[in-house]
């Protein structure tokens, strides 16, 4: 009987072109695109650095900006030259460099004649620099002393902040990817929710036939995610393998522990959209927007739009939901394996947050499915 409705749950599933649409093809499209937009930036980082020049007038030799540019000076992405404000405007506009900084009242000024990669990440590391000095001026009122240590906080504002010792991956557009396949996984709600639709007798006539027949509600539940979580677990596959080997993107090199988590993921877009399609009486219509408005506010917390520096902003003010956020929870889980050499622990930790989200959701879902009952069919 289990086997009958999940290959019938699966003919139904195949016949809606429109959630296919969305959970299987739409993640390719965006793959598409993220790829042709961030397409060679990399490679402009790595092979030509960016000429800074620094306006060295408001700055003492002993000054702490001046030692953070020289340490910076060595980073291969830089190339960081000390003149006067004339002379540095002069080579701006003679294209000499390809930006200039020049200080007032203490504060870094950034001055651009068009923006790059180059421009960006200057910016990124005065950003960063400028809020560990704020964070230095704080511990110097509380625990002066932890300043003047060889190994304390003056070493971690000098050769620290721009040390990196992982050579081998570090492609920053990768979080982009990271985040679509996570929102890819989580698009599994949009199936959840179709799923649900045909168990209610009060959404459809199918879930009004399935209501007056004797088939046990539970084992229609599991056969409805099993059906979603093989079809949404075979484009995952395709879409990493899609990822790393077509587009050429630097992925985690481990597929066995990203599926992994990847699956995980699926399991609880399957069991959000289970649990929002039982939870209340509203429109098929209404409800996907509702869960592709929290899937994509998700994504933007995780760090999918605009700077992925904006993520780190984001767990400082809401460390909360931070954590339950499914979308990092499933990209933290693959940079553990891409950007911090396998880390397993954080890996784990990563993987539980994930589970507990499903967890909570599936249960959530058998308590409002189980027995729900109609005045009339």
């Amino acid at each position: 009987m289990f086997w009958h409705v999940f290959k019938t749950k699966l003919k139904v599933l195949l016949r809606n072109k429109s959630c296919l649409f969305w959970v299987l093809i739409f993640p390719f499209i965006m793959a598409i695109l993220f790829n042709a937009a961030f397409s060679g930036l990399n490679a402009m980082k790595e092979s030509k650095s960016s000429k800074v020049a620094v306006v060295q007038d408001a700055l003492s030799e002993n000054s702490e900006w001046r030692m953070f540019f020289k340490e910076l000076d060595k980073h291969k992405s830089f190339e960081i030259s000390f003149t006067s404000a004339e002379d540095a405007r002069k080579k701006l506009d003679d294209g000499e460099v390809q930006s200039y900084i020049d200080f007032k009242d203490d504060k870094a000024h950034l001055f651009i004649k068009e923006n790059n990669i180059g421009q960006t990440l200057i910016k990124n590391a005065l950003d960063q620099y400028a809020e560990l000095n704020t964070t230095a001026a704080a511990i110097a009122q509380t625990s002066p002393e932890y300043l003047m240590r060889e190994d304390g906080f003056s070493k971690i504002m000098t050769e620290d902040f721009v040390k990196d010792d992982n050579t081998e991956h570090t492609d920053f557009t990768v979080n982009y990817f990271f985040t679509l396949m996570a929102m890819a996984a989580l698009y599994a709600s949009l199936i959840g929710i179709e799923l649900t639709k045909n168990n209610e007798a009060n959404l459809s006539t199918k879930g009004a036939r399935l209501s007056v027949s004797p088939t046990n509600k539970t084992m229609v539940m599991v056969a409805d995610l099993l059906v979603g979580f093989v079809v949404c677990s075979i484009q995952q596959l395709v879409l990493y393998f899609f990822i790393r080997f077509v587009l050429g993107v630097q992925m985690a090199a481990e597929p066995g522990w990203t599926l992994l988590i990847s699956m995980m993921g699926v399991l609880a877009g399957l069991s959000l959209g289970i649990f929002v399609g039982a939870s209340n009486k509203k429109s098929e219509g209404l409800k996907n927007g509702l869960l592709i408005s929290v899937i994509m506010l998700c994504c933007f917390f995780a760090g999918m739009m605009g700077d992925p520096i904006l993520r780190d902003k984001f767990e400082t003010m809401m460390p909360l939901f931070a954590k339950v956020n499914p979308i990092a929870a499933i990209a933290d889980g693959y940079y553990a394996l891409f950007a911090y050499n396998g880390d397993m622990e954080y890996y784990w930790q990563a993987f539980a947050r994930i589970a507990i989200f499903a967890g909570v959701m599936l249960v959530l879902s058998l308590v409002l499915s189980r027995r729900k009952r109609y005045d009339s069919i």
